[in-house]
């Protein structure tokens, strides 16, 4: 179906799109109610056209179909009451720009956000079994939770934390295994962070109030930026830890960095080098062979 015209299209009771591909074009379709998504066909976006969910209003997304944009760039989805994933076990995809001022929530399956956005006091939630993916683009966070049991995953996108920054709650697992994670505001774990290849920068602090792991082989890069460590630091993968521009790592009182492989903690002299404090305990697990320390 299609839905045209000038002006905006107003939803204040329940509307359910269930028939196949459906098209918004030019118009704002302004949810005040209930929007549902059941249809087993991507949902095309053209002409500038706009989905906004309003505060209190709820987008029910119950499929594996596509958000897409008729050109590049085209269109967007606003949030700023609440977006959930409740059916359908797979992939919804969002290729055009997500901006979140409220909530949104995955209880089955997982959304990708492949263009980006803007997520201002906002929080996503992702129970077991669910996830949402940043795939790409640049996205800005500022007073933003990432909750549930499930995961929060950057994979090839640009996070840039500004404001009241990022707060990854308790028995959350955010993962972190390519792109650009830049603070300039402080991003805080009390989950758990899984940091497998990317680049953490910026001027302010990651900290580690439950788990950090550094996995897989590949080497990740630390720029300017402290990660101050209040809990467990397990260095599982045998990619090195690389520190530029005077970046730092600050073992607090109690905490534990543990060297579970044979990798590298190194710095770049050139840019300014890095820096490690230990307060609490430094020790080795396994591996069979050295672990160096070069800071």
């Amino acid at each position: 179906g299609v839905i045209t015209g000038s002006g905006d299209f107003i939803n204040n009771g329940t509307l359910t799109m269930n028939v196949g591909a459906v098209t918004l074009e030019t118009r704002q379709l302004q949810n005040n109610s209930l929007l549902g998504w059941e249809s087993t066909g991507a949902l095309l976006i053209a002409d500038s056209a706009v989905v906004i969910n309003n505060p209190s209003a709820t987008f029910e997304i119950q499929n594996n179909e596509k958000v897409r944009p008729e050109e590049d760039g085209d269109g967007a989805i606003v949030n700023y009451g609440f977006i959930s994933k409740t059916a359908g076990g797979g992939e919804t995809i969002l290729e055009l720009p997500l901006n979140i001022y409220g909530s949104i929530s995955i209880l089955d399956g997982s959304i990708i956000s492949e263009y980006g956005g803007i997520h201002s006091n906002a929080e996503i939630n992702c129970e077991s079994g669910g996830s949402f993916e940043f795939d790409s683009k640049i996205n800005l966070i500022e007073n933003t939770l990432f909750s549930g049991n499930g995961s929060v995953d950057v994979h090839g996108a640009t996070l840039t934390i500004e404001g009241a920054g990022l707060t990854v709650s308790e028995n959350t697992l955010m993962q972190f295994t390519a792109g650009i994670i830049t603070l300039n505001a402080p991003l805080s774990v009390d989950g758990e962070l899984d940091w497998s290849k990317g680049r953490l920068q910026g001027t302010d602090t990651l900290s580690i109030n439950s788990l950090l792991t550094l996995s897989g082989s590949s080497a990740k890069d630390l720029s300017e930026a402290v990660i101050i460590n209040s809990g467990d630091f397990n260095w599982s993968g045998s990619g090195d830890l690389i520190l530029h521009d005077g970046a730092g790592i600050v073992n607090s009182p109690g905490a534990i960095i543990d060297f579970q492989s044979n990798a590298l903690l190194d710095y770049v002299l050139i840019d300014g080098g890095g820096w490690l404090e230990n307060y609490g305990l430094i020790k080795k697990s396994s591996g069979i062979d050295e672990s160096y320390i070069d800071a």
